[in-house]
């Protein structure tokens, strides 16, 4: 039990009447664990983020461990409406994080639970889990559902976001593969929801569930995947030849090839030397006789039409792809933002963004990555769900490490003008790497009933905001 040292009051001033918040009752209230500013452990705790670029400094952080403490901080935030709340996992997202000293941090990351149906193919997790937490049960399984790339980010705030990963082509956005959730809304209730029940806030939650409650359980769709063949293929930026335009082109013409099985993740490296490292992925289908042998000849061909600098092709296990970059991408300060594409990678977008990674600062470490789209997340109609954009071919993800304070501003400005040179072969923005604040720009069409879903679920804006 950690010690309480006072009943920590808060006094707004600009209120006419003093109006105090009694913390002091309220974490009386939290099975979990609670942390303020005079507390020891409060500095630690408040920096357990990946993005640690992003100032937090909470008045009270809430370490939830069930659904009583995420019902008690939302009861608690909407009592006291001079009070922010954010939410929090991993803290890969910069709106997880408070700047100032009006805040309640609510942390699920301690809210993981598994469970895989292997019958009906569906795994049921906590909103704590992360990608790491889900792969690592669902593969014992022969199973796996859609999710991201890096395995240390969080399943609530990504897949709420829509979610674009290594299955997007083949099986749809993480959203997309979403049977069942409960969220736990601003007058503090739990209410499951699906195609039937609640149908209305299943519609914001694939796509724009952190504008309206908070997930605390999500049951997916799953997939029999265990292994991939892998192309790894490097392609030096060199003005003495085009290889590396070349290919990127090749995966763009190949992209509108609807029938192509193969699935194309890049990375525009500002490595030593620079490079662009294409990554050729073949999911094997135990049910195909000899898929194995399809998959390393399709990715053989891509490799002998462009010619790369270095090369590898191997069969590796799904888990192994999903967690390549453990003990790699570390928390750190970044800055990271990136736009949809509506064309392919054309001769002109293959220009643009390797004149953009040949432009960058030179003192820090950037990247563009390009995750493949199209698919089944393409066949989705725009309307079905609050994630808008259904058009895109590509997410194209800029992201730079800030190693002093005086690179930040440089970085964003080199970023925002690397994503205007590509204004015009752009289907619009993905909120999980927007910095916008004009959400009619990110969900277009579906503004309008977002908007009127949130004024009826959350009208006092306890969570994020639509303005």
């Amino acid at each position: 039990m950690e010690e309480i040292k006072n009943d920590y009051t808060f006094v707004d001033e600009s209120d006419k009447k003093d109006q105090k918040i009694n913390f002091k009752n309220f974490r009386k209230r939290i099975q979990g664990q609670t942390f303020m500013k005079d507390d020891l452990e409060y500095d630690k705790i408040c920096n357990e983020r990946w993005d640690l670029n992003s100032t937090n400094s909470p008045i009270i952080i809430v370490k939830a461990i069930n659904e009583n403490d995420v019902e008690e901080t939302i009861k608690f935030v909407r009592d006291n409406k001079k009070l922010k709340l954010v939410i929090k996992n991993t803290g890969h997202n910069n709106i997880s994080a408070i700047d100032g000293c009006d805040g309640v941090s609510l942390d699920i990351s301690l809210m993981k639970s598994i469970s895989v149906d292997q019958q009906n193919q569906t795994v049921t997790v906590g909103g704590g889990c992360t990608f790491h937490d889900i792969d690592q049960v669902t593969s014992q399984y022969g199973l796996a559902t859609p999710l991201g790339q890096i395995s240390s980010v969080g399943v609530g705030g990504y897949s709420t976001g829509g979610g674009i990963g290594h299955l997007t082509k083949l099986y749809g956005l993480s959203s997309d593969n979403l049977l069942e959730c409960k969220i736990i809304t601003s007058n503090g209730e739990s209410k499951v929801c699906n195609k039937h029940t609640n149908s209305d806030l299943f519609w914001v939650v694939r796509g724009a569930g952190g504008f309206i409650g908070v997930i605390v359980s999500f049951t997916f769709k799953c997939y029999l995947i265990s292994n991939v063949v892998v192309g790894s293929f490097v392609y030096n930026i060199d003005e003495t030849n085009n290889n590396a335009k070349n290919a990127l082109v090749e995966v763009g013409k190949r992209h509108l090839n609807s029938t192509d099985p193969l699935v194309y993740v890049i990375n525009i490296n500002a490595g030593s030397p620079n490079n662009v490292l294409i990554k050729v992925l073949y999911f094997l289908d135990i049910n195909t006789p000899n898929s194995s042998m399809i998959g390393e000849s399709l990715i053989q061909d891509f490799q002998n039409l462009t010619k790369p600098t270095t090369s590898s092709i191997s069969i590796i296990s799904y888990t192994k792809l999903q967690w390549e970059f453990d003990g790699i991408i570390l928390p750190g300060k970044y800055y990271q933002e990136g736009p949809l594409l509506k064309s392919t990678i054309t001769s002109e977008v293959a220009d643009l963004l390797l004149q953009a990674i040949s432009n960058r600062n030179q003192q820090t470490f950037s990247s563009i990555i390009i995750t493949e789209l199209g698919g089944m997340a393409n066949k989705v109609h725009q309307n079905e769900s609050a994630f808008p954009i259904r058009d895109s071919t590509f997410n194209i993800f800029i992201s730079s490490i800030i190693f002093t304070p005086s690179l930040e501003q440089p970085l964003k400005d080199w970023t925002k003008n690397t994503i205007h040179l590509l204004k015009d072969h752009i289907s619009g923005e993905y909120i999980n790497t927007s910095y916008s604040t004009d959400m009619k720009l990110i969900f277009k069409e579906n503004f309008e009933r977002l908007k009127k879903l949130k004024n009826q679920y959350d009208p006092n804006n306890i969570f994020r905001s639509l303005n």
